[in-house]
């Protein structure tokens, strides 16, 4: 049986660990056919043609599961900060002086999954983007740094959210910090294409899923206010859907899908 394996794009993954062998294994490698005597069975009394058409089905499916694993891997793996870090270091690597300006760009294709962002996030809310701050650095007085193509600082903007409501989390703040990575400080930039996770309108209404950025974090504060790490993003369009780069889907949806991952 031949057939076209649509392979979604996926970037470099970071440094693979035992840890990350031991997912891959677990998750996409190990077809335990002892488990399944009927299917073995029956194949191995079949004619030679549909042993043939059996084998080929199984390594379609095992290119892509593998696949999916692999870019399930980058995208657990490296933070938009460590993959600009390894673009800073080739920079730096190949020579790059430090008055150059740094353009850093990330092609990365996620893949969202509501019910994980649900619980792997501190505070989910429905709010209105009151601003969107201007780019700065990381650094502790958020100017360009000695030497850019270094490792270690990228462009941020911070994003004010009125916060209307919250699906999860305790919390008495009418108004949150947000962290949006990337962004342009004259000629040096930073930015992750083709999503948009961190991209930020004035005026529209979103759902986002935030972590607090923990003590000891770049950046950590602004202002004196907490900064919040967006680990996912919906705009809400005007007939009340909720969309990204990725999905539409109304926004009561999404609401009761975060309500129902939430059960205890």
């Amino acid at each position: 049986m031949g057939g076209t394996v649509m392979v979604p794009p996926i970037v470099a993954p970071p440094a693979i660990t035992l840890a990350d062998i031991d997912f891959l294994y677990s998750h996409a490698l190990y077809f335990p056919l002892e488990k399944q005597p009927n299917v073995l069975e029956a194949s191995m009394k079949s004619p030679r043609t549909n042993r043939s058409s059996w084998y080929s089905k199984g390594l379609i499916f095992s290119i892509i599961l593998i696949t999916l694993a692999l870019a399930l891997l980058v995208t657990r793996g490296s933070s938009p900060e460590s993959r600009a870090s390894d673009s800073s270091a080739a920079a730096q690597a190949s020579g790059a002086n430090t008055t150059d300006p740094i353009r850093s760009t990330i092609n990365i294709t996620r893949f969202p999954h509501i019910p994980s962002a649900a619980n792997e996030s501190s505070v989910i809310v429905i709010g209105t983007v009151n601003s969107v701050l201007p780019a700065r650095w990381t650094t502790a007085d958020r100017r360009r740094p000695a030497n850019p193509h270094t490792a270690g600082h990228t462009i941020f903007r911070p994003v004010i959210v009125d916060v209307e409501e919250y699906l999860k989390g305790e919390n008495t703040r009418r108004t949150l910090q947000l962290d949006a990575w990337g962004g342009r400080i004259d000629d040096d930039v930073f930015e992750q294409l083709p999503d948009k996770l961190y991209e930020f309108q004035a005026g529209e209404q979103v759902v986002v899923f935030l972590k607090e950025l923990e003590q000891g974090s770049l950046p950590f504060t602004v202002d004196g206010s907490s900064l919040w790490s967006v680990e996912e993003h919906y705009t809400i369009t005007s007939d009340g859907q909720a969309q990204n780069y990725y999905q539409t889907l109304p926004l009561d949806e999404l609401r009761a899908t975060v309500q129902t991952a939430l059960q205890p």
